[in-house]
């Protein structure tokens, strides 16, 4: 996502992927992830939707990963603690979403996108386990 990031989530970007690199190097991973190509019809909103509501999702997860984890495990929990993402932005996005008909041609749009980003999402976390990185 980083490669074709829509203006606004580049910093959120940069930083988690900093998290995660520092991550992966406490689990003993070096490994760089698979660039794909993002979507083929891209929209901003389905950018944000992903990522926004990917966070919200990562400090659900946080709640629970200090306590139930060993020391390792802990050191590498930096993407997941350090949710730094501003709870405002997922607000905006869901208030300018609401603001948006939500049938149409631009509708569609920004559901195929998401659709595709979701997907996009999915087959990385099972490339990851296919190559036995089950921790990542």
């Amino acid at each position: 996502m980083r490669a074709v990031a829509k203006p606004g989530l580049e910093t959120s970007l940069d930083h988690a992927l900093d998290c995660l690199t520092a991550d992966l190097a406490v689990l003993g991973t070096t490994e760089k992830p698979t660039v794909r190509n993002g979507p083929a019809v891209d929209e901003v909103f389905a950018q944000k939707y992903l990522w926004l509501g990917s966070r919200l999702g990562t400090r659900m997860l946080a709640r629970k990963w200090e306590s139930g984890q060993d020391e390792t495990a802990r050191a590498a929990g930096r993407y997941l603690t350090e949710t730094t993402t501003d709870r405002t932005a997922w607000r905006t996005l869901c208030d300018e979403l609401e603001a948006m008909p939500g049938y149409g041609a631009e509708a569609e749009r920004i559901l195929a996108a998401s659709n595709d980003w979701f997907a996009l999402f999915e087959t990385t976390c099972h490339d990851h386990v296919r190559r036995g990185y089950a921790h990542v």
